[in-house]
């Protein structure tokens, strides 16, 4: 790497560093208290803990978008180009994302242990619960080394997702910025269903919903479906991060 660019990576990776530590002791924090409410807390039926790689989803989605506006100002000022920019970012989302996959993988399997004695209580990351037939073919090990490669995938597309909407923001003026953060969200989720359901009888929705059974492969059970998918969302929203990065300019 060329001094540029590993300074940047650098910058970029500190830059997270702080976020991430105090992320993981908030998780850590719950994942001892489960552990403790459930071992002395009787119940009859059986409990699932889950929802430890959709959270870290989320915390990636707000560091993806965070992760422009600052850095780019910083890195600007200091000479490095858009191009060295753009590598460095990529770079620092495969470690950042990597990295959580790995913390994510390692702390699943200390919530499998702490609770291995209650039997009806489990820890399911969701791969275990998305591809249920299939995790339940597995051995342990390749229920875990499938789990870290979706999540993995998954982590690194919605990283980029959160630097792809920062950049709309970036690039967009206070009336579009407006547009974006409250039209988009009401044509999806209230104007759309709402058309779909009198004139269509929510063929749309049902044939979206096939598509993305059929893209990560949910009810065919195939997993490999989702690693593609998620592979190609992310190398999508790279090219059209790229696009709005390279004539973005300067703001206050």
């Amino acid at each position: 790497m060329n001094r540029n660019l590993t300074a940047a990576f650098k910058y970029q990776i500190k830059d997270n560093i702080k976020a991430i530590v105090i992320f993981y002791c908030i998780v850590c924090a719950v994942i001892v208290l489960i552990s403790i409410g459930t071992a002395t807390i009787t119940t009859s039926g059986n409990s699932t803990m889950g929802g430890l790689d959709t959270s870290t989803s989320i915390f990636i989605f707000i560091a993806g978008i965070v992760s422009f506006k600052e850095p780019f100002r910083m890195l600007m000022q200091n000479g490095v180009s858009r191009k060295t920019m753009m590598k460095s970012k990529i770079l620092s989302a495969l470690v950042i994302t990597f990295f959580m996959a790995v913390c994510t993988t390692v702390l699943m399997l200390i919530g499998k242990a702490l609770t291995s004695s209650m039997e009806n209580y489990n820890v399911l990351s969701t791969y275990e619960q998305t591809y249920v037939l299939k995790a339940a073919g597995q051995s342990g090990f390749m229920v875990q080394l499938y789990s870290f490669i979706f999540n993995f995938l998954q982590y690194l597309a919605v990283f980029i997702l959160g630097l792809f909407v920062a950049l709309i923001f970036y690039r967009c003026g206070k009336a579009g910025k407006i547009a974006v953060g409250a039209g988009v969200p009401v044509t999806l989720f209230l104007v759309l269903p709402i058309i779909d359901s009198i004139f269509f009888k929510m063929k749309v929705t049902k044939s979206i919903l096939k598509f993305f059974d059929f893209a990560f492969g949910i009810t065919a059970g195939k997993p490999w479906a989702a690693f593609i998918s998620f592979a190609v969302l992310a190398v999508l929203g790279l090219g059209l991060s790229w696009l709005l990065m390279r004539r973005a300019d300067i703001k206050q």
